[in-house]
C-alpha cells in the first residue's frame, strides 16, 4: 500500500484539523474491519 505524502507546512489550522478528522475516521473504519476479520477468524478456527 502506498502511503500518501502530504506537505503540511503552510496549511492553515482549519485545513490541518480537517485532515486529522479525515484520518481519524479512516482509522476507525480500518479498526472496525480488523475487528470483523478477527471475529471471522475466531469463528473459522474455533
Amino acid at each position: 500500500m502506498e502511503v500518501e505524502q502530504i506537505k503540511y507546512q503552510g496549511m492553515d489550522r482549519k485545513r490541518l484539523i480537517d485532515i486529522i478528522e479525515q484520518q481519524r475516521l479512516e482509522l476507525i473504519q480500518k479498526e472496525a474491519v480488523c475487528k470483523e476479520y478477527k471475529k471471522h477468524l475466531e469463528q473459522v478456527i474455533g
